[in-house]
Parts: structure tokens; sequence; C-alpha cells
């Protein structure tokens, strides 16, 4: 009791030491930065997979159900392969687009 009186009543002013301070300022800058957002691929890659899933039939003109039998089947996949310029291009379009938005958001956050 008698060191804390005697600290109470001097003058002498009380400083915190370096490692204490230190640690305070590291727990002032984490609580004033919160982590960044990260960006939903998951969401982006699902929607992609779901509208060429979906839209890939109607581009190619593929509109009608593919038939069982194998002389069917057969002419669907030499339509199929007959439009394969065309598949090209849209691959190269996703690919693209995909970069597009990747591309940007690797640069901020580098």
């Amino acid at each position: 009791m008698e060191s804390m009186e005697r600290a109470l009543l001097t003058d002498e002013e009380l400083k915190p030491g370096p490692r204490f301070t230190h640690a305070v300022m590291e727990a002032v800058r984490r609580e004033a930065e919160p982590p960044p957002i990260r960006f939903p691929w998951a969401a982006v890659w699902a929607g992609a997979a779901l509208g060429l899933a979906l839209g890939l039939p109607a581009l190619l003109g593929l509109g009608g159900a593919v038939g069982t039998t194998p002389s069917e089947v057969a002419s669907w996949l030499a339509e199929g392969l007959a439009l394969a310029p065309r598949l090209s291009w849209v691959v190269a379009v996703a690919v693209g687009s995909a970069l597009l938005a990747w591309l940007p958001l690797e640069l901020v956050e580098a």
C-alpha cells in the first residue's frame, strides 16, 4: 500500500512500456481495418454454368430433346460438331468475360 500511495503522491509522470503501447496500437489497427469483402466467385461460376447449360442448346439450335436411338444420338452429335466454330466463339467469350471480371479484382487486392 505504501508504494501505491507514494506513486500517487509524487508528481512523477507514469509512462507505459513500449511493448504495451505497441500491443495497444496493433489492436487499434486491427479493429480499424475490417477484413476485405471477398468477391463471390462461387456464385459467379454457378451462374455461368447454369447459363451455359440452359443457353447453349438454344444457341446451337438444339432446342429439341435428344432422341434415344443410336441414329438420333449420332445425328445430334453431327449437328453439334458442325456447329463447333460457333461453340468455340462461345467458349472464347466466356473465358474472356471471366478474365475481365477476375483481373481488376486481382489488381486491386495486390
